[in-house]
């Protein structure tokens, strides 16, 4: 309330003097003001908070603390601590009340002991809403770490959701891939093959009228020459072999055979062309190791990638034999490559340590004709046989390397006992 300068303030009456203030104050707050000399004996009891305890103002005033309070030894106890001269402050609860008081040791004027006084503050409205608030704090941070836990779930699952679509994805762009390969390898196989048996039709006239001179030729220059036809005649006959393995055209016979030895074979048979610098290593684990098919082909098969792996090898290195039966358990890539995903396979693979295939070679490796050697040095049919080959025998083969790391041809062909 303000006032004009130069006016005095007016005062009420029951203002003017500081007892008259003081117990105003006292009258109107939860508070309990106390004091008592050295032996404990109260000389001030004051404040509206005492009716909280049960008590009224003045009511202790000359009654001893110990008697009073005799059957609370911690209440005790702090009015003795008090009384032996340290000043400090505590909660304590009495009746269903929680105070809070500081108390303070007393000295005379001339700096003797006393006794004690103190201030108790009503604080379990305070108290209350401390808890509650703690009580809505500790619900929020549960929840929100409840909520944090839900959102890396979320987040997780996201992220895994997002791999498991890129895989999937992945899996049929290489499925479209294969898909285009082999009908662009089946497109190839249908001409390759239609050629090639024309072509052989007319290498038999040459190679028999050949024969023929050869054996009635009374010049010896003539002789050679028809020998000559012959063995170029065979040549292309062996190429003839090759296109029509390619387009699963040619002879084929199916009699129920052992893989391991056939790669045995194919291994004898190759010891002295692959030379002393090719380290050949052998993991043959499949059991059972038998498949139904055409030996003499299922052996072209391994000398043809043998032979494959030492050309990539020119300074030597290791070539390694391996094999395993397997389901589309063990080898997801079965369910992508055969429409049967239940049978059993023999995974074979042949890989060496050699300078590894270039991503564009691979898309084109088993097309009839294709090679990246000199046209004098091959005829770009070996791993277009093995393609054909193995289609033939109902599996499937494919490439993996890493350009300066090697290369592995994978091959599978369904189980047959």
């Amino acid at each position: 309330m303000g006032y004009r300068e130069g006016e005095e303030p007016v005062i009420d009456e029951k203002m003017r003097h500081p007892q008259d203030r003081l117990r105003l104050i006292l009258d109107g707050s939860d508070i309990i003001v106390w004091a008592m000399n050295s032996e404990g004996i109260f000389s001030v009891s004051e404040g509206r908070g005492l009716h909280q305890i049960g008590q009224s103002p003045g009511e202790v005033v000359g009654q001893s603390v110990f008697e009073l309070y005799r059957e609370d030894a911690g209440a005790l106890a702090e009015v003795k601590r008090c009384l032996a001269g340290e000043d400090f402050a505590s909660a304590q609860q009495v009746a269903d009340r929680i105070w809070q008081t500081t108390f303070r040791f007393l000295r005379d004027e001339s700096g003797q002991p006393c006794g004690a006084s103190g201030v108790s503050v009503d604080i379990t409205d305070r108290i209350a809403a401390e808890t509650a608030l703690q009580s809505a704090h500790d619900e929020l941070e549960q929840q929100v770490a409840q909520r944090t836990q839900e959102l890396v779930r979320a987040n997780d699952e996201l992220r895994q959701e997002i791999k498991a679509r890129k895989i999937a994805e992945e899996e049929q762009r290489q499925l479209s891939d294969r898909l285009q390969a082999a009908e662009r390898l089946e497109s190839l196989g249908k001409l390759a093959g239609g050629v090639a048996h024309d072509f052989n039709n007319r290498l038999v006239s040459i190679l028999g009228f050949a024969e023929m001179i050869a054996k009635d030729a009374t010049v010896e220059k003539h002789r050679q020459y028809a020998t000559r036809i012959v063995r170029g005649a065979e040549r292309a006959a062996r190429l003839t072999e090759q296109i029509l393995a390619f387009a699963r055209q040619g002879a084929f016979q199916s009699v129920i055979l052992d893989l391991h030895e056939l790669m045995g074979e194919a291994q004898t048979s190759l010891t002295t062309a692959m030379g002393a610098d090719i380290q050949i290593s052998t993991a043959l684990n499949a059991n059972p190791s038998t498949v139904r098919g055409d030996p003499s082909q299922l052996e072209d098969v391994f000398i043809n990638l043998m032979i494959n792996a030492r050309e990539a090898m020119p300074d030597g290195g290791q070539l390694i034999l391996e094999s395993e039966t397997v389901t589309v358990e063990d080898d997801s890539r079965i369910g992508t490559l055969f429409e049967d995903s239940s049978q059993r396979y023999i995974r074979f693979t042949v890989s060496d340590t050699g300078r590894g295939i270039d991503p564009e070679i691979q898309k084109r490796i088993f097309d009839p004709f294709f090679t990246t050697k000199d046209p004098s040095q091959g005829t770009g049919m070996g791993l277009a046989s093995v393609y054909g080959t193995i289609n033939n025998h109902g599996g499937q083969i494919c490439v993996e390397s890493i350009p300066g790391s090697g290369a592995a041809f994978i091959a599978y062909l369904p189980v047959c006992t």
